[in-house]
């Protein structure tokens, strides 16, 4: 059995491969976000699933990002840092085994000396975020290891143990903007979306932007290929979406439109403009075209909760 799987998968194209390792991450995920809603927890806020599922997607495509492009690692030996995922399941775990209560949230602080000390002893002490410690240290260490393994250099590894690791501590880690009243962050902000909303948003755009690191090579002679026609259906695609989102959204929501709501907006609403561009170029590998139609997908979902809300109050009155 276990013969013939690796044959077969030695035989299955390397886009493939990378796309079958991705979403056995999202798996992973999916599991640790529904043990830490359902079982250690109960909110039943789909929009904060959501949000969770696109927080550790975006840890891991950081992670990914800096060994491709620090250390120059290969999609093929890229791709197995997928089911370290598991190590998701040591704060449940963790809390499962002490008793305590299950009570995780961002490094909420504005004071550079707490935060370097959170960064340097791994939440350790932290009132709250204590459980992640023994996830963070397999984490920093494995980093340094597999660092080593892929670069033999101690100045890589190093970079890379840095860089990735605090990297996506500090960008992810760290609430660096608040969009309700009662919530610290290191930036205060005036949104239309509440918090759960804005987060995904945030988060998906930060998704765009490492993929587009991940895939810069292929992206660019991909863009190089695309006519200069598309791009203009594109952006006509934007603005209707945009338009849509004003004359929809906006008059219906409980809040009233802000800079920050058009900001974290844009880059979703880029992704899903070219994905049709992506999804008709028979020169894309089919594997690709389903990740970006994935990630689409979670932005047209995201979107419509978004939009669900005021809908349902306009339609009762």
């Amino acid at each position: 059995m276990v013969g013939r799987f690796a044959a077969w998968w030695c035989r299955l194209p390397l886009p493939w491969q990378m796309l079958l390792m991705f979403f056995l991450f999202e798996i992973i995920v999916g599991v640790r976000v529904f043990v830490e809603m359902r079982l250690l927890s109960i909110n039943n806020n789909p929009m904060t699933a959501l949000h969770r599922l696109l927080w550790y997607t975006y840890v891991f495509l950081f992670f990914a990002a800096c060994y491709r492009r620090i250390l120059d690692v290969s999609f093929e030996k890229l791709i197995y840092l997928a089911p370290g995922g598991v190590i998701l399941f040591i704060p449940p775990l963790y809390a499962a085994l002490t008793g305590k209560e299950f009570l995780m949230n961002y490094l909420v602080s504005r004071d550079p000396v707490e935060i370097a000390r959170e960064l340097l002893t791994l939440h350790y002490s932290h009132p709250r975020n204590y459980f992640m410690f023994p996830e963070l240290l397999v984490l920093l260490l494995g980093t340094a290891v597999l660092s080593w393994y892929f670069s033999r250099r101690f100045a890589k590894t190093i970079l890379n143990t840095v860089v990735s690791f605090y990297g996506a501590f500090l960008s992810a880690g760290l609430c660096w903007f608040s969009v309700e009243p009662q919530h610290d962050a290191v930036f205060s902000l005036t949104a239309m979306f509440h918090a759960q909303q804005f987060y995904a948003l945030q988060f998906l755009s930060g998704i765009v932007v490492l993929s587009a690191i991940l895939f810069l090579p292929e992206l660019a002679g991909w863009v190089r290929r695309v006519p200069r026609s598309s791009w203009l259906i594109s952006l006509l695609v934007v603005v209707l979406i945009y338009l849509l989102f004003f004359f929809t959204v906006v008059p219906r929501h409980d809040r009233p439109l802000a800079v920050a709501d058009l900001v974290v907006l844009f880059l979703p609403i880029v992704w899903c403009s070219i994905t049709p561009l992506l999804v008709a170029d028979r020169a894309v590998p089919t594997a690709a075209k389903v990740y970006v139609g994935w990630f689409a997908l979670l932005a047209l979902t995201l979107f419509g909760g978004v939009f669900w809300e005021p809908a349902r109050r306009f339609i009762r009155r």
